[in-house]
């Protein structure tokens, strides 16, 4: 949409008044970010949620297992917000060589994780193109 250099920057303080935001120069990829920033909160949450369950079947009290997860997920969280470095920066310094997180790690990475991810982002573009075409 053409928008004014006024108007660009109105909006920005708008949006950035209450988090941050970026402009999305070309609009086909507004199907991307809605599926990355509007759809990406149910991501993480999700994982929490199998955590959660996760460590309830393994003998953690549901009170435990979601304090220690929310504890973990606001920690990752904040490190990612705060720190300079990328978020496999980040994965690798908290990876110690043999350790239970490289298992995890290894366990992710042999079921293809990062394939499912993909999918994932992949379906919910998808699913964003079928549902601007249906308003047509």
């Amino acid at each position: 949409a053409n928008v004014s250099a006024a108007q660009r920057e109105q909006i920005s303080q708008i949006f950035n008044s209450v988090g941050q935001s970026c402009w999305i120069e070309d609009e086909a990829n507004m199907d991307l970010v809605t599926a990355i920033s509007g759809s990406g909160p149910a991501y993480f949450f999700y994982l929490a949620e199998c955590m959660i369950d996760s460590a309830i079947s393994q003998g953690l009290s549901r009170e435990q297992a979601e304090l220690l997860i929310n504890q973990t997920a606001l920690g990752a969280a904040s490190m990612l917000k705060q720190s300079s470095k990328s978020a496999t920066e980040l994965r690798e310094a908290v990876t110690s060589p043999g350790g239970t997180t490289a298992a995890a790690l290894t366990h992710l990475q042999s079921a293809n994780f990062n394939e499912l991810v993909d999918g994932m982002i992949t379906a919910a573009v998808t699913r964003g193109q079928q549902l601007a075409k249906d308003d047509c």
